[in-house]
């Protein structure tokens, strides 16, 4: 316990000192996100915060985790810092440092979809190849101690490819205000963190948690609205990766039950974000790769609330599925499945009430209802001077 307290103390406090200067270098060399058609801020702010973060998470795996992992270090951070750089070429574009040629969209203000899709999958592939793997996962029918696990053997790579893939891209789409993702990734950690000290896991599984949460506590006062710097895609892909691979290289690889259900429920207010948004783009028969403002804060906002109390609220649903996990982690099968229905509901009910279900919403253009919505974000976001990747 010494070990976990001392890597929650160490990453926090290098994540909170390195952002500042991070946020220096920014202004200084012109790494700034600028308005745009999607942006929720008003004025440029820096970005690239990801960089404190990732030199915190890098940090804390080599010192603290490494001699546990067998060998498995050198994947996680060169996974994470392939992951940024696929996020930073991004950032520089939309800064207007970097020109990406047939590389970038239309707009002329980042990487094309496809082509970020192509880095998250090499970066993806580049900590599997090193050894960052889910070997098995626990069989929930199984009758005897012979056929308690199911072992992936050639499913392995692409498993974990798109576990990797669907985290880092779930809490890319999620970030949207200050302090949003790095705050709702905090609590997922410390969902992990308190299972695997629950659950009786490896030691590793807790310094994993809590490197992750450390590097992301350390930003939120940076980050927090009004937001002195933001992550980017590169900060947000990162974070997303750095919590896929912890529950990769912790939870997935302990024989407990339920622990692949803990990641998944506790993820469960941005995966349910995430599934909308791509059912919202196809019943509009747009493309799934173009964002738009119509995500859950976004709503949140056009019901009136603040860009804090919105924050704030996605906070509490989101350590509300955390207690949910951990409460997960006691069960059998069949309560644990009739506690996820309930969740899953409550997670339907929340997105009805906030119209986040609508396909009718803000991205199509034209209607007295689409321009409503879209001013009431515009009044929001100039109240409070929002960025767009918090």
């Amino acid at each position: 316990m010494n070990q976990v307290a001392w890597a929650l103390v160490v990453c926090t406090v290098l994540s909170l000192a390195l952002t500042p200067a991070v946020r220096a270098f920014c202004l200084r060399v012109g790494i700034v996100d600028r308005p745009g058609p999607r942006s929720m801020h008003t004025a440029p702010i820096a970005t690239l915060g990801g960089l404190g973060m990732l030199a915190a998470f890098a940090f804390g795996i080599w010192h603290f985790a490494a001699p546990s992992l067998d060998g498995d270090a050198a994947g996680l951070i060169a996974g994470a810092v392939a992951t940024l750089a696929v996020g930073a070429l991004d950032d520089l574009a939309k800064a207007g440092l970097l020109r990406l040629g047939r590389l970038g969209d239309a707009e002329g203000r980042g990487l094309r979809p496809l082509a970020k899709v192509i880095g998250q999958l090499a970066a993806a592939s580049l900590a599997v190849a090193l050894g960052v793997q889910i070997d098995f996962i626990h069989n929930p029918l199984a009758t005897s101690a012979a056929n308690s696990y199911i072992y992936l053997h050639a499913w392995a790579v692409p498993a974990t490819i798109a576990w990797i893939f669907c985290v880092s891209t779930i809490i890319n789409l999620i970030d949207g205000l200050d302090g949003l993702a790095a705050g709702v990734v905090a609590i997922v950690a410390a969902t992990l963190l308190i299972t695997s000290l629950e659950m009786g896991l490896p030691l590793t599984a807790a310094l994993l948690s809590v490197i992750v949460l450390g590097s992301a506590i350390g930003f939120l006062p940076w980050n927090w609205a009004p937001a002195r710097i933001i992550m980017g895609d590169s900060g947000a892909l990162f974070l997303g990766y750095a919590l896929a691979t912890v529950s990769v290289e912790g939870a997935l690889k302990s024989p407990a039950a339920l622990a692949l259900a803990v990641p998944v429920v506790a993820l469960g207010l941005p995966v349910f974000d995430a599934a909308f948004a791509i059912f919202r783009r196809w019943r509009r028969r747009g493309p799934i790769g173009v964002g738009d403002r119509d995500h859950l804060h976004h709503r949140l906002l056009a019901l009136g609330l603040s860009t804090r109390d919105t924050v704030l609220m996605i906070y509490i649903v989101t350590g509300w599925l955390g207690i949910g996990a951990i409460a997960l982690g006691r069960l059998g099968w069949l309560p644990g499945a009739l506690l996820i229905a309930f969740v899953v509901s409550s997670l339907l009910y929340l997105g009805r009430r906030a119209g986040v279900l609508s396909h009718t919403t803000a991205a199509m253009e034209g209607t007295a209802s689409s321009r409503a919505f879209a001013g009431s974000i515009e009044v929001a976001a100039t109240k409070s001077g929002d960025g767009r990747k918090r």
